[in-house]
Formats: structure tokens, sequence, C-alpha cells
């Protein structure tokens, strides 16, 4: 019995695009001030550019693995999402960003004053949302990261991703090096994993 997968076939080009656009709205959005909520920066990604042209050169090991590599990324990227919604919220809501060694400590006070003077319903709501919003994100991503995989059986769909990488990359270094002469949008989205990282070494310093 073969033990070669087969390939699904590449989808068109528009889907994958789509599915781009959706992996980069979920780690360029900005907040609309003083509101919890959010818009579209219209910004790249390059960490979306980074994994996506990593899938293009892995595709054929990828290929193998579509649907453990595909659930990874997609609950890797809710973890993303959230943390980019956090990183973009706090500063507006509070004025000043989430400090994950500070502020960690006093969750369980501020759960126990929100359950002493919260009514029951809102409890049950907020609880509720705490297990459907990361599923509400974890769906359109898995279905994007799929597109994207299979999309990337195509050498055109590669060479395109792989070129939209490359532009993104020195585009962005010609923003930071002529600020003033140079266009700035599209802009290129400060990496959550930078965020993260930077939460990680205060953490490690503490």
């Amino acid at each position: 019995v073969s033990t070669v997968p087969t390939l699904r076939p590449a989808p068109h080009w528009a889907i994958v695009a789509l599915a781009l656009a959706v992996l980069h709205a979920s780690l360029t959005i900005v907040n609309i001030w003083p509101t919890p909520f959010v818009r579209l920066s219209g910004d790249l990604s390059l960490e979306v550019l980074g994994v996506a042209g990593g899938l293009a050169l892995l595709h054929r090991v990828v290929a193998t693995r579509r649907q453990g590599v595909t659930r990874g990324l997609a609950g890797l990227w809710v973890a993303l999402t959230i943390g980019r919604y956090a990183e973009v919220t706090a500063q507006s809501m509070w004025g000043r960003p989430i400090n994950l060694y500070w502020d960690l400590p006093h969750l369980p006070a501020v759960g126990a004053m929100f359950a002493a003077v919260a009514t029951p319903w809102v409890i049950v709501a907020v609880v509720a949302a705490l297990v459907v919003v990361p599923t509400l994100l974890y769906l359109p991503l898995r279905w994007a990261f799929g597109r994207l995989i299979d999309g990337t059986a195509d050498p055109n769909v590669r060479r395109a991703v792989l070129a939209l990488l490359a532009l993104a990359v020195v585009w962005g270094g010609v923003q930071r090096f002529d600020a003033e002469r140079v266009p700035q949008w599209p802009g290129i989205a400060t990496p959550v994993t930078v965020v993260w990282a930077g939460q990680a070494r205060q953490v490690a310093y503490e």
C-alpha cells in the first residue's frame, strides 16, 4: 500500500489571496480610541509573509503533514491574535501596555471582585466568551492556513509568496531608512512575536 499522500488540487489564486488577507487581518488590527473595538490598519505582517514563505519553501514536507501543520499554526495564530488585540487595546483603555510580570498576580483579585459584583448572566456571558471567541478565531484561521498550504502546490503561488515577502522586507527597510520622504502606507506592523519576546525578557529580568 502506498504511503504517499494524495495531494489536494491547488485552489484558485484568489482563494489563496483571501487566505493571506485573513491572516494579515488577524495580526494588523489597530485600536479605535478610546474604545475596546478595533479596525484593520492595512499594514503588512512580516510574520504572515514569513510563515507563508516557509510553507512555500517546505511545501513537499508540509503536504505530508497537512492536517497537523494546519491545526498547529491555527492554534498558534489564535494566541498571536489575542496578543495583538491585548497589545493595541491596553494602551487605549488603561494608558499603558500590559506587563505580564506585574499584571498576572492581580488577576485572581480582579476575578473575585468581578464575581462578587457581576450578575449571574454577565458571568455566564464572560465565561462563554472565553470559550467561544478562541473557537471563532480558530476556524477561519485553520481554513486560511489550509488554503495557503494547498496553494503552495502551485509553483506560481510559491514564487508570488516569496516575491511578496522580499518586497515587504525591502519596503519596510526603506521606510525606516527615510521616514520623511517615503510613504508610510502600507506600513509594516510590529510583529506580535516581538511583543511576546519582550514580555518574556521582562519576566526573566524580574
